[in-house]
């Protein structure tokens, strides 16, 4: 973006990291999640086409998922 510094290795990654999380958080409701994993059992290609966003973002939201309810 304009007027940002560029950052590499960890920090970059880190950043990159929350931004992904903060997209999946936006993009994906909990419900919409299940009903379209119901849908598709499982598969992660169908669920973010189902939801309309990239395997990456569902990714995301599944560790995310994951780490609150461990």
């Amino acid at each position: 973006m304009r007027g940002d510094v560029p950052t590499s290795g960890v920090f970059a990654e880190h950043i990159e990291r929350r931004a992904d999380e903060f997209a999946a958080r936006l993009l994906i409701s909990p419900i919409e999640y299940r009903l379209a994993e119901s849908l598709h059992d499982g598969h992660i290609g169908a669920i973010a086409y189902e939801l309309g966003v990239t395997v990456r973002l569902v990714e995301v939201w599944r560790d995310m998922h994951d780490r609150i309810t461990a």
